[in-house]
């Protein structure tokens, strides 16, 4: 069971494939998480499953050394890295991406701690640091692909008007879509 986890979602201007081609490849993970320092030690071109890296990290003004395994790595689906983090917790790090109705592709981000807290963990106080952060990675992430050009899922321009958008339908492209969800469950 998971004791803590923090999501946010954003929809962005690219397909899958080439959402799949940033964060599939370490050498960009700087550009879109805002806590990740550099790699240390050799890293692969692309992540693949059993991958183990090493990262130099800030959060919350603290630098921070993680390994990270790829404990999954489905193309175009989904990526996931595990280790055990700052307070010594062990946790996974996702990233879902997923078809949607008015962009080519919807990102989830994922931060969820499991196990027994240790070094006297308050998931209550850490969860809001880790919300902040997803929800900067989110915002960076749709960033790597500007709204102000043509969509590759989308056919050209026509002269025919468009059909009223209702606000259900709004674009939005380059916004967190969901609301950052965290959850604690503190055992007694």
């Amino acid at each position: 069971m998971a004791l803590a986890r923090s999501s946010a979602s954003c929809a962005v201007n690219a397909t899958r494939e080439k959402v799949w081609a940033l964060i599939s490849r370490p050498d960009q993970l700087k550009a879109w998480v805002p806590n990740h320092d550099f790699w240390i030690g050799e890293v692969p071109a692309t992540f693949a499953l059993g991958v183990t890296v090493r990262a130099q990290t800030t959060i919350a003004s603290i630098i921070h050394e993680l390994d990270l395994t790829v404990t999954e790595c489905l193309p175009f689906e989904r990526l996931e890295l595990s280790g055990i983090g700052l307070t010594g917790n062990h946790f996974t790090y996702s990233i879902s991406l997923a078809e949607a109705r008015n962009s080519p592709t919807v990102v989830t981000l994922e931060t969820c701690y499991t196990g027994a807290a240790r070094n006297g963990t308050d998931y209550s106080k850490i969860m809001p640091i880790v919300a902040d952060e997803m929800n900067r990675s989110a915002k960076l992430l749709a960033a790597q692909f500007p709204a102000g050009g043509h969509r590759d899922h989308r056919p050209p321009a026509t002269l025919t008007p468009a059909p009223r958008v209702l606000p259900e339908d709004d674009d939005q492209v380059g916004r967190t879509i969901m609301s950052t969800t965290t959850t604690v469950h503190s055992r007694l």
